[in-house]
């Protein structure tokens, strides 16, 4: 089917909603897909970045493939694949409802853009998997909107959401904390797929993957894809060197890194009391002093309440040892 004259997906949308159109909408544009419409209200949604019900169902091992592939051939064409899986107990409403209405904000956070794509209205047309939910149209608008806000906080970089995820080589830190689908994402990456291409391999959810991606991005742990730059982290100031060993010694937290051009210097112990001054002999005079002595400092008393040695802090030695290698 041919599409029509360019136009913001995002404005079609809110005129068919106005006249509580009831079809599908179909956009093209770099993200193609779907919405489909009842009473204005959007139903369902596609899109070739995301995976949609039945990969979600199926890769995540919720459905058997044949199960779902059996509701399909026998349900849709008469729009009834979801009424078959819930009446055949296969999937509660809920979980249903739930599926689809994830589908459905996936999928029009990466349709409806803000630039002119090639769109055209299908009237009349529904969905093969039925009625299931549907969502306001101000809705979804919103909760674009609120993705890309949070996207742009967790790490202003958009090239990551198109380009290769691509780790770095080495970690600027001894210990790291991921999420479940952080992990599925570094594991699966290998150098050529994009966050949504994976998100399809993996029957994840395309922007949870975005959102993964930038999170990995912000804690150092991939790169921009083709720049080969080291990830640009906000910097943080570090303390002064004294003022770090002084609050390490105290039990204060260590600190992240140290730079190199400034060096740690241990604090001068305490000197002792000068003793007396003592004149040595001249050569000439080497036979007059020879009674002459060097002072010898007197032994201490021995103290009979003398403390035990008290056993070294094992916390503050891991510390002091980690505060060490990162200075080098």
């Amino acid at each position: 089917m041919k599409l029509g004259a360019p136009a913001k997906p995002r404005q079609v949308l809110e005129d068919l909603a106005g006249t509580e159109a009831t079809g599908a909408l179909h956009i093209g544009g770099a993200s193609p897909g779907l919405l489909h419409l009842v009473g204005g209200r959007v139903e369902h949604a596609s899109s070739v970045k995301v995976p949609g019900v039945g990969d979600l169902l199926t890769l995540s091992g919720r459905l058997p493939d044949s199960v779902w592939q059996a509701a399909v051939e026998e349900g849709g064409n008469d729009a009834r694949v979801g009424e078959l899986l819930v009446g055949q107990g296969h999937l509660t409403e809920g979980e249903l409802q739930l599926c689809v209405l994830s589908v459905v904000h996936d999928a029009a956070y990466f349709v409806l853009g803000d630039e002119p794509v090639q769109v055209r209205f299908e009237s009349d047309r529904r969905h093969w998997l039925g009625p299931v939910a549907a969502v306001d149209t101000g809705t979804v608008l919103t909760e674009v909107d609120r993705r890309a806000r949070l996207l742009a906080e967790i790490a202003d970089e958009p090239r990551l959401d198109t380009g290769p995820v691509t780790p770095t080589p080495r970690l600027r830190r001894d210990r790291i904390r991921l999420t479940a689908l952080q992990w599925e994402l570094i594991v699966h990456a290998d150098g050529r797929a994009t966050p949504t291409d994976l998100a399809r391999r993996l029957g994840r959810a395309g922007y949870a993957c975005l959102q993964a991606v930038r999170g990995l991005f912000a804690d150092g742990l991939v790169r921009v894809p083709g720049t080969g730059a080291a990830i640009r982290t906000a910097p943080v100031p570090p303390p002064e060197p004294q003022v770090a060993v002084e609050a390490l010694i105290a039990g204060g937290a260590v600190p992240k890194e140290v730079p190199r051009s400034v060096p740690i210097v241990a604090p001068r112990p305490p000197s002792d009391p000068p003793e007396k001054t003592v004149e040595l002999p001249h050569a000439g005079e080497a036979s007059a002093s020879r009674g002459f002595r060097l002072p010898r400092r007197k032994p201490a008393k021995p103290r009979g309440d003398a403390e035990p040695a008290v056993p070294p802090d094992e916390a503050l030695l891991h510390r002091l040892r980690t505060a060490l290698r990162g200075m080098t």
